[in-house]
C-alpha cells in the first residue's frame, strides 16, 4: 500500500467513474484531494475514505489563477472532466480539449509525476461525432504538456447509478414496455466502473504505464438487444422489447436536454449505434494494453447488474 502522504488531485471526482477513481485511489492510500464545481456532492466523497483522506476543493477549472495552487504538493493528477450535454460555455471543445490541455500544463508545471486522462473507447479524430473528435483532441492536448501522460478508454461502464442501465429499469418500472433506444444489433462490451477505477488506482504507481494508451473493456460481448434482455431480467420486471425509431429518439432527447441534468442526449442516443468492443488488434488503435496489463480480471456484467437494478 502507499504511504499516505502521497497526494492525488482529482477533476470530476463527483461524477459517476469519478467517484469510483476517489474510492480506489483512497483504498490504495492515497491522500485525495477533489476539485468540485458542486459542493453538494461532498459528504458523500468523503466518506469514500477515511476521516481525513478525502479533501474538496470548490474551484473555477477555467481559470488559471484559481487552479495553479490546487497543484502544489500533488504527485497524481487524474482528469475525469466529460460530458455529453452541450450547455452555454460548457462546450465539447472546452470540456475535452481545453481544460484537459490546461490540466495537464498546470501538473506539469507544478512537477506532477503522473497525469491520468480519461478519454472514450471511441476517441478518433475522424468520428463523425463531435463528441469523439473532440475527445481524441483531448488526447493530443494532453500529451502535448505532459508528453508520458496515461490515457484510459473506457467502453460503457455499468455499475450502480450508472447512466445506462440504471435508467432502463427505472423505464421498465413504470412503462409497460421499454424501448429499445439505439441499433438493436450493435455489440458492446461494457466493463465495470470499478475496474476502470482500479485501473487507473493501479496505473498510478506502476512504472511500466507513463506514455501508454489503454482501451477498457469487459469480459463479454453483447448484441443491443441481449443487453436489454439482461436488464430486464436483473430487474425483474418483465416487458416486451419494443424498438424505437432512431429520430424520435433523438427527438425525445433534444427534450431532454433543456433538463438541468438531462437523463439522455441526443450524442448518447447516437452512441448506441456504434459499436463498442475490443479491436482485435490494439495497435490498430494505437493503444498498448488492456485491463489484464494490470492484472485486473473485469467482472462479468450479469453477476453485478442485479445487485443494483432489481426493484429499483
Amino acid at each position: 500500500m502507499m504511504a499516505a502522504e502521497k497526494t492525488a488531485l482529482v477533476f470530476g471526482g463527483s461524477g459517476f467513474l469519478g467517484r469510483a477513481i476517489v474510492a480506489a485511489l483512497a483504498q490504495e492510500g492515497w491522500l485525495v484531494h477533489v476539485v468540485l464545481r458542486d459542493e453538494r456532492s461532498v459528504p458523500e466523497l468523503k466518506l469514500l475514505g477515511r476521516t481525513g483522506q478525502i479533501v474538496t476543493f470548490k474551484a473555477d477549472v477555467s481559470s488559471d489563477a484559481a487552479l495553479a495552487p490546487l497543484f502544489g504538493g500533488a504527485q497524481l493528477v487524474v482528469n475525469a472532466i466529460g460530458t455529453l450535454a452541450q450547455k452555454g460555455k460548457q462546450d465539447f471543445q472546452t470540456v475535452h480539449v481545453e481544460i484537459p490541455a490546461r490540466l495537464a500544463r498546470l501538473a506539469r508545471e507544478a512537477g506532477a509525476a503522473r497525469f491520468v486522462h480519461v478519454s472514450h473507447l471511441l476517441a478518433d479524430k475522424k468520428a463523425r461525432l463531435s463528441f469523439l473528435k473532440t475527445k481524441a483532441a483531448g488526447e493530443e492536448a494532453v500529451r502535448t504538456f505532459f508528453a508520458d501522460a496515461v490515457i484510459v478508454k473506457p467502453s460503457l461502464m455499468f455499475g450502480p447509478r450508472d447512466r445506462f442501465f440504471t435508467l432502463l429499469a427505472l423505464v421498465a418500472r413504470f412503462s409497460p414496455v421499454l424501448p429499445l433506444v439505439g441499433k438493436a444489433d450493435a455489440l458492446f462490451q461494457p466493463v465495470y466502473v470499478g475496474d476502470v477505477a482500479r485501473f487507473i488506482a493501479l496505473s498510478a504507481q506502476s512504472a511500466q504505464s507513463p506514455g501508454k494508451r489503454y482501451l477498457l473493456c469487459g469480459a463479454d460481448v453483447y448484441s443491443m438487444r441481449q443487453l436489454y434482455s439482461l436488464l430486464l431480467e436483473a430487474s425483474g420486471f418483465p416487458r416486451k422489447i419494443v424498438l424505437m425509431p432512431l429520430k424520435m429518439a433523438l427527438w425525445q432527447a433534444r427534450l431532454a436536454e433543456l433538463l438541468p441534468k438531462p437523463p439522455t442526449t441526443r450524442t448518447l442516443v447516437r452512441l448506441l449505434q456504434e459499436d463498442h468492443v475490443m479491436p482485435a488488434m490494439l495497435k490498430d488503435w494505437g493503444a498498448d494494453g488492456s485491463l489484464g496489463s494490470l492484472g485486473i480480471h473485469p467482472q462479468p456484467l450479469a453477476s453485478i447488474l442485479a445487485g443494483y437494478c432489481r426493484g429499483l
